[in-house]
């Protein structure tokens, strides 16, 4: 995203509904079809400089959560800043659109076999045998998605 970029999306993705930190996190992934997840140490600081300057304030949400919702001030700085986050989202959903098959399956598998190789091989002994086994499954799958 280009300077400000975030701080668009946010403003407008706020702007369709009172939304909370997580929320923006999920629907900025959705959106990219997994292609951009922004950390919660990048959408909870700029939740409180846009707070902070006045742009969205805190509403009362069910979960507990804090929901935001634009201000007037919030309403006239998302106008100017319009074009940016339409192009933005516009682009996200391009994303999206060539990764909903690929990326996202992708990370998933390649997830549950780092959480198979680190149950596997953490806190008991792997014999000879079990290292070898393990390393041509790995070499296997490799062969295998060459081929595919």
């Amino acid at each position: 995203m280009e300077h400000g970029g975030l701080r668009s999306v946010i403003l407008a993705l706020i702007g369709q509904q009172p939304r909370h930190g997580y929320d923006l996190i999920k629907e900025l992934e959705t959106r990219s079809g997994g292609e951009y997840r922004p950390s919660a140490g990048v959408i909870y600081p700029t939740l409180n400089l846009l707070e902070d300057e006045g742009l969205i304030r805190q509403v009362d949400g069910e979960s507990g959560r804090k929901l935001f919702e634009l201000t007037d001030a919030g309403r006239e700085a998302l106008e100017t800043q319009k074009d940016m986050a339409d192009t933005i989202l516009s682009r996200m959903s391009e994303a999206a659109e060539g990764s909903e098959t690929t990326r996202p399956r992708i990370a998933r598998a390649m997830g549950n076999l780092q959480l198979a190789l680190r149950h596997r091989l953490s806190g008991r002994e792997v014999s000879p045998e079990q290292l070898d086994a393990i390393v041509k499954a790995i070499d296997d799958a490799a062969a295998t998605i060459e081929k595919a």
